[in-house]
């Protein structure tokens, strides 16, 4: 559908004015996975395939209503929709900008609808070379494996932990291309990673695991140049908070994909890398699935996601991503 065949107009956009959101819910706090579901459509072109812009956005509002989520989240579903619609990413933020006016929950954070839409545009196209897991979460593989786990045993196993900077030349070679950043849609910059040591880690709560190809595309799909972590996070909530039971879970991982670093996520999650590098991509798909059916969160599998800074400082509870197994 053309831009200007689908009769997006301004006041249709102006519906994201119409934000029934909880000032009470952290913006990442949301009864349902948001992330799953807009990285799973990335063009958002699947949201509702076939119905007009108007209805997309009714459909996002009416999902606000029921389930309730925050303002950036608002912000980025409605560029994806945009987006799928072939606005113009000038446009969109022209129009976003103006129907922002109408939002009294809070003011606009300098840049946030800038970095929604480039965000959005940026990681629409994704080539098919990175297939997602087929499985689907397993309440029983959780209970057999989960019920084992021990967190104090598992640390007791880990090596030394070294400092944020010997981590980072411990995992990548001086030249290796990385994307590291403040918040989850903020900047676009790659580094090799004797840059971003030189340069101070201090600020950076967020880093991608994987190398990049270039220096000009960020951390989209397609300018990832190898796979060579998987990180292991669960949000589940049978999951999340438990020590014992993550440490079981990855436990159970390391028996199919070297452990080599778990890294607290400053809250009630642990992340887990797993070198996959050199792997066969059968194993690799096969681990995927595994822990795809042992709680992971999907997104946290994609080549391309942010995950939690070794030794970072997470911003909206100044508490920082302690590394708790080093292997």
């Amino acid at each position: 559908m053309k831009y200007s065949e689908s009769s997006v107009e301004e006041d249709t956009c102006i519906t994201l004015a119409g934000l029934w959101d909880d000032p009470t819910q952290n913006n990442f706090d949301c009864p349902w996975d948001w992330k799953q579901q807009q990285l799973e459509s990335v063009n958002m072109a699947r949201l509702n395939k076939g119905s007009s812009p108007h209805d997309k956005l009714a459909k996002l509002l009416d999902n606000m209503d029921k389930e309730g989520f925050g303002y950036h989240v608002s912000i980025v579903k409605t560029a994806g929709i945009l987006n799928s619609c072939n606005v113009p990413p000038e446009k969109a933020i022209e129009m976003m900008h103006k129907a922002s006016e109408k939002v009294t929950r809070r003011e606009l954070e300098p840049g946030e609808i800038e970095r929604a839409v480039n965000y959005t545009y940026q990681s629409s196209g994704e080539p098919s070379r990175y297939v997602k897991p087929k499985r689907k979460v397993s309440a029983e593989l959780i209970n057999e494996f989960g019920c084992r786990g021990d967190i104090d045993d598992l640390r007791s196993r880990s090596d030394n932990i070294p400092d944020q900077d010997r981590i980072l030349a411990e995992l990548y070679k001086s030249d290796t291309l990385l994307h590291l950043c403040r918040e989850v849609f903020n900047g676009r910059d790659v580094k090799p990673r004797a840059d971003w040591v030189n340069d101070g880690l201090e600020p950076y709560q967020y880093i991608c695991p994987n190398p990049l190809k270039g220096l000009d595309r960020g951390r989209c799909l397609d300018n990832i140049l190898s796979r060579k972590f998987v990180v292991f996070e669960s949000d589940h909530p049978n999951i999340a908070g438990n020590w014992d039971i993550q440490a079981g879970l990855i436990d159970r991982l390391a028996k199919d994909m070297p452990l080599r670093m778990i890294v607290w996520s400053g809250n009630k999650s642990l992340h887990a890398w797993f070198q996959v590098e050199g792997k066969e991509e059968r194993k690799v798909y096969k681990f995927l699935n595994l822990a795809t059916m042992l709680g992971a969160d999907s997104a946290s599998l994609r080549p391309s996601q942010l995950v939690r800074m070794p030794w970072g400082k997470r911003t909206d509870n100044n508490k920082v991503q302690k590394v708790i197994y080093y292997g």
